[in-house]
């Protein structure tokens, strides 16, 4: 038998202020706007010298942002989150 011996509620405070802002969910209409949104995203936080990990659910989705990425001349280091 499984006993949870630590409550959702319980958090270890860290050392630092947490300074990551968590942002609202996003809907789109179409997958263009999607991806200039993502696009606009990783070129802010490059400009300011942030690392940018990107998690995507299929290899196609990976590829092709990884295509407009390139021809925008920025790199990220990708990780696909397939059949997760």
């Amino acid at each position: 038998m499984y006993v949870d011996t630590h409550p959702l509620s319980s958090q270890i405070p860290s050392h630092r202020p947490v300074k990551r802002i968590d942002l609202p969910l996003a809907m789109f209409v179409n997958r263009q706007i999607k991806d200039r949104y993502i696009q606009e995203l990783v070129i802010q936080a490059r400009l300011k010298q942030q690392p940018v990990l990107l998690g995507t659910s299929s290899v196609q989705e990976s590829e092709m942002l990884n295509e407009t990425l390139r021809n925008l001349y920025v790199w990220v280091f990708w990780v696909c989150m397939c059949g997760l």
